[in-house]
């Protein structure tokens, strides 16, 4: 599904969501290749892959990713949330639960669950049951495969 917005914003730009893989992948031929936009939905495609990062038969390091993903998704605002910020908390607790997250950067869980959700489905992350509770930790061993 493709919903375009009715009305520009205040620059004129209008806002396009694609919800479905498929219409994502066909939609990348609107994008000029290798531009910070086109790897950010490669990313969401595919996941952080080291070939398309130019880390060809190289295991990155967790600065390396943190790196990464401050080039593909930079801050835009003081008070936003990163994928990059969740990284380096969970990198210094070494696991951390959801609940853990949402106090520390004072976000509802949703924003947390998405975040979390999509560093996990890149392999960046990894989400496990520990006495009920939902754990978060690194993913070392299989970072950007």
């Amino acid at each position: 599904m493709i919903n375009i917005s009715k009305k520009p914003d205040k620059y004129g730009r209008y806002k396009v969501n694609i919800r479905k893989r498929e219409k994502l992948e066909r939609s990348l031929i609107f994008f000029e290749g290798r531009t910070i936009k086109w790897y950010r939905l490669l990313a969401h495609l595919d996941g952080l892959k080291s070939e398309s990062l130019g880390m060809l038969n190289e295991k990155p390091s967790i600065d390396k990713v943190i790196k990464v993903l401050n080039k593909l998704f930079p801050r835009k605002r003081k008070n936003t949330l990163t994928f990059t910020d969740i990284v380096k908390v969970v990198k210094n607790k070494e696991k951390v639960s959801i609940v853990e997250l949402m106090e520390h950067f004072e976000k509802k869980n949703s924003v947390i669950y998405a975040y979390v959700g999509k560093l996990v489905e890149w392999k960046v992350l990894l989400r496990e049951k520990i006495d009920g509770k939902c754990m978060i930790r690194l993913n070392e061993g299989a970072l950007m495969n």
